[in-house]
């Protein structure tokens, strides 16, 4: 006779069974979903899924958290900026190109004309550059103006035009001004070098000053959205390798460091920067055609305390229209820098440059770089005002079967954003994003693949430069060459080593997000012989740069205070901001300090200037030199 225990046990096993088959059943389900949720996200935003959470980067030699970009000691200082139109009158002129002759026609739109009083006399002028000169980057002219009364067709040897229209006193009532790309013989005979079967890549680089990683999802979340709603790639591991703008650039375009593009093609002696091996060289001369376009003339980035192009640098160059419209049409500043330059704000000349370019030669194969710094350098909310208009040009871009990048530089480098608790941060940390055709990706699916791998390791401007080179070696073949600044650097449309570190890719200490610090705050005494240290180290280099010529012309500094000092005890690496007397200057510099080691104390990397110092090193023009220099009273400017 069996017990009700022997009894009730059958009963109980049986429901055990059917609860573990529901809730087995239940798992499986949710991990359908999850696992359908996850190659969703993998596919929409190409998410690493082995990263833990908080990180951007994370292996054995680099961890690089992730921060928000809300953080409230940056919010203070954002304040989203609209869009707006910088002359509300209409435009009474436009340019278009007529496929039939192949020519540019300006026409003068009559139905406006009484906007802008009546009897009014309209001409324009050809913008000149020199065809060689050692002032040819600073020195363009402007001919006679040519009448013209509803429409005239623009001669092909005329890039640049600006507009003119007077009323009866002989005033100026319009000002305009066009960049255009003309036919040019010697483009259509490279290009005929390619036949009709074959299909370049082509090739277009749009960048944005000064823009972190995380400034681009505060200032510009619109943008953000469509990269990442279109299959765009992003690199969030993306670090800078120097300070500003020129050397981050100069990485990408020639794979060349610092040291080897002051020794190669100094670009502060005239006529050396063309000695730069650029990429759009490599381009020009394998049958491509090539445009470079960048705004503020006085703050570009081969000009700036720098000597520019004897020659232009590619077939279609904007900048000789970009200094006479500077100089004649009207101009609004933001921030400092100039916003709209008569109808259009300054940036969008760069980019309606790029969108010409791709339609001009949309059959063709082309290489162009396009870089904007007027509406994102000076300010981190300057970047929201054009938000919207991004996507337009993203959009229109996006559609020609290109490869693009999408990118910036470094983050502000300078400012009360800069002195936040992750301005550091976000300065190392520049977005790049990259665009595959969808015959590209159905040609060589690895790609797709080791982009999405490489979303979360750490890369740099030599691996940008080693997959543009890529692109330009699979189209007309050739060998890669490596990256000059950068041995071990590569394509990212190959998987790049998982523990990868900021050794392998000559990034300093001072520039490296790998290295995570914690605040120092249990020894004064560090602390100050740590400022000491750089003081000296600024006035010694000071002293001796150039045999002494700027000591009598810059003031010798004091240390007035440390201000943050981070450390990191694995490495003995410290991050020191210190303001020195007597102007008030603030720097940042990484040291290593460690007591009783061969070199107790050595600076690691460069030297960050925080401030801003144009007005305090007014005095010098070199840009060696600048950012140290206060310069002494009674002094000058050279």
């Amino acid at each position: 006779m069996k017990t009700d225990h022997e009894i009730l046990l059958p009963a109980k096993v049986n429901t055990n069974r059917k609860f573990f088959v529901v809730m087995l059943g239940v798992a499986l389900l949710l991990l359908i979903l999850n696992l359908k949720n996850l190659n969703f996200l993998e596919n929409v935003s190409h998410v690493r899924l082995d990263i833990p959470t908080g990180f951007l980067v994370y292996n054995d030699h680099c961890q690089i958290e992730d921060h928000s970009p809300y953080d409230p000691h940056t919010m203070k200082y954002f304040t989203p900026q609209n869009y707006a139109q910088c002359i509300k009158k209409p435009r009474l002129a436009e340019v278009k190109f007529n496929k039939s002759s192949g020519k540019y026609v300006l026409i003068i739109n009559k139905p406006l004309r009484k906007a802008y009083g009546k009897d009014l006399e309209c001409c324009y002028h050809k913008i000149y550059r020199p065809p060689y000169d050692e002032d040819a980057d600073i020195r363009v002219s402007i001919g006679s103006c040519w009448n013209v009364t509803n429409s005239v067709e623009i001669a092909e040897t005329t890039e640049n035009i600006i507009v003119r229209c007077k009323n009866k006193k002989l005033v100026d009532v319009y000002l305009d001004g066009f960049a255009t790309m003309p036919e040019k013989d010697e483009v259509r005979k490279r290009l005929e070098r390619w036949k009709k079967e074959d299909k370049p890549i082509k090739v277009m680089m749009l960048g944005i000053d000064s823009v972190s990683r995380l400034n681009l999802i505060r200032a510009m979340p619109h943008t953000r959205q469509f990269l990442e709603r279109n299959g765009w790639f992003e690199l969030n591991g993306y670090n800078k390798i120097e300070d500003n703008t020129f050397p981050n650039l100069m990485a990408i375009l020639t794979g060349y460091n610092t040291a080897r593009t002051a020794a190669e093609c100094d670009a502060e002696s005239s006529g050396k920067l063309e000695l730069c091996p650029f990429l759009w060289k490599d381009f020009r001369n394998e049958g491509y055609v090539t445009a470079f376009a960048e705004d503020a003339a006085n703050l570009s980035t081969f000009n700036y305390l720098k000597e520019g192009f004897e020659e232009r640098p590619t077939d279609y160059y904007i900048r000789p229209f970009i200094l006479e419209a500077e100089r004649i049409l009207p101009i609004t500043k933001l921030s400092g820098l100039p916003y709209c330059l008569g109808y259009k704000h300054e940036g969008e000349y760069v980019f309606d440059y790029a969108i010409e370019f791709t339609e001009r030669f949309n059959s063709s194969p082309y290489f162009g770089f396009f870089w904007a710094n007027t509406f994102s350098h000076n300010n981190i909310s300057d970047a929201s005002s054009m938000d919207d208009r991004m996507i337009k040009y993203l959009n229109k871009i996006q559609a020609t079967d290109s490869v693009i990048f999408f990118f910036s530089d470094h983050g502000m480098r300078f400012g009360p954003t800069r002195s936040s608790p992750i301005g550091h941060y976000e300065e190392r940390l520049p977005f790049m994003f990259i665009y595959l055709p969808k015959w590209l990706k159905d040609k060589y699916p690895k790609w797709e693949e080791s982009l999405r791998f490489n979303k979360n390791q750490l890369t740099n401007p030599y691996d940008i430069h080693m997959t543009v080179q890529s692109l330009l070696r699979i189209s007309a073949g050739g060998e890669i060459k490596p990256a000059d600044g950068c041995p071990k650097c590569q394509s990212v449309f190959e998987k790049v080593p998982p523990n990868r570190s900021c050794e392998d890719l000559a990034i300093e200490d001072h520039w490296c997000m790998c290295n995570n610090y914690v605040s120092e705050s249990t020894s004064q005494q560090i602390g100050n012989f740590l400022g000491n240290f750089m003081v000296a180290h600024i006035n010694n280099f000071v002293m001796s740069y150039k045999n002494g010529n700027f000591t009598e012309t810059c003031n010798k500094l004091s240390l007035k205070s440390v201000d943050v000092l981070r450390v990191n005890r694995k490495n003995s690496l410290y991050i020191i901001t210190f303001t020195t007397d007597p102007n008030g200057s603030q720097f940042e510099a990484t040291v290593k300090h460690s007591p009783g080691s061969v070199i107790e104390t050595s600076l690691r990397g460069d030297i960050s200037r925080l401030n801003i110092y144009k007005f305090d090193a007014f005095c010098v023009n070199d840009g060696g030199i600048k950012k140290y220099c206060s310069c002494s009273k009674n002094v000058t400017k050279t």
